[in-house]
């Protein structure tokens, strides 16, 4: 799990470097198309079994929603601060329990509740509305969370009857096919180098995913959850060395809050024994 931080640290500058060469919506088709072929490999273990799906639909609104959050978290990562979007980005776990609490008609207990409003609290840090001027950017990375927690809420529908390398498959292709469009309205000519850039983004991405869904089969979420967190002194550390950014303080106590009630939630759902989030959708 610390492995993984690290990777999506080293990612998110990736994303950034190559949005400043490029349009954001062609770097998303760079992540999509390149991780995909990356997931293609998957062939030479499962064969056949990897296209083998009755349930196509499912997986085209669980794709669509993965790639709305990843528009969003690009744009995201490119404009703002780094440990600011992560630290955001942090409210993903309170939405998937909302969504799992309004359609898939799981019983939320009122600590669980108490600790969403707490984790949405510490957001209200980070962003200080009404004493800094916020704009429709800060608002992003809080979207893409929103999205995320979408598409896992899709994972798990799916994660009962599907494998977790077709679910892969199949998402990385349909994310490829929704994101070439954009892609070529907002075309620009790109050097060898920036797809050289482009190909390893997918290929680490693809690593970061494969070293967290290890992290949750290996231990409970309770144990990972907190590991997770490390995400933020890792983007945090990247931001300065390539970037030369310094997180505000505000940043690290809404981040802090956040982190000590998502953690909570972690612990509450590992006690039921009713995990939000099963391992495969670990590997959105």
């Amino acid at each position: 799990m610390t492995t993984s931080g690290a990777i999506f640290a080293i990612m998110n500058v990736l994303i950034r470097d190559i949005g400043q060469g490029t349009h954001p919506a062609q770097a998303v088709f760079f992540r999509n198309f390149f991780g995909w072929l990356v997931i293609c490999s998957f062939i030479v273990v499962d064969g056949k079994k990897l296209f083998q799906t009755d349930r196509l639909g499912r997986h085209f609104l669980r794709s669509l929603t993965g790639v709305v959050a990843m528009y969003l978290w690009f744009y995201s990562v490119t404009y703002l601060p780094q440990a600011k979007a992560t630290a955001l980005s942090f409210t993903m776990p309170f939405f998937a329990l909302i969504g799992a609490a309004i359609f898939l008609k799981e019983k939320i207990r009122l600590r669980r509740w108490s600790a969403t409003a707490v984790g949405f609290i510490g957001a209200l840090i980070i962003l200080r509305p009404g004493q800094v001027t916020l704009s429709a950017l800060d608002f992003l990375p809080i979207l893409a969370a929103f999205f995320i927690a979408a598409s896992l809420l899709f994972v798990k529908n799916l994660s009962g009857t599907e494998r977790p390398n077709t679910m892969l498959f199949i998402m990385g292709a349909f994310m490829s096919v929704y994101s070439l469009g954009p892609a070529l309205y907002f075309w620009q000519p790109v050097s060898n180098e920036l797809l050289i850039k482009a190909a390893i983004l997918g290929f680490i991405a693809f690593l970061a995913h494969q070293c967290m869904v290890r992290a949750f089969r290996l231990a409970e979420a309770s144990v990972i959850t907190p590991i997770d967190y490390l995400r933020l002194p890792f983007a945090a550390l990247a931001a300065f060395v390539f970037f030369g950014e310094v997180p505000e303080i505000w940043v690290w106590l809404g981040a802090a809050i956040i982190a000590c009630s998502s953690c909570y939630i972690a612990w509450r759902e590992s006690k039921l024994a009713k995990p939000t989030v099963p391992d495969e959708a670990r590997e959105v």
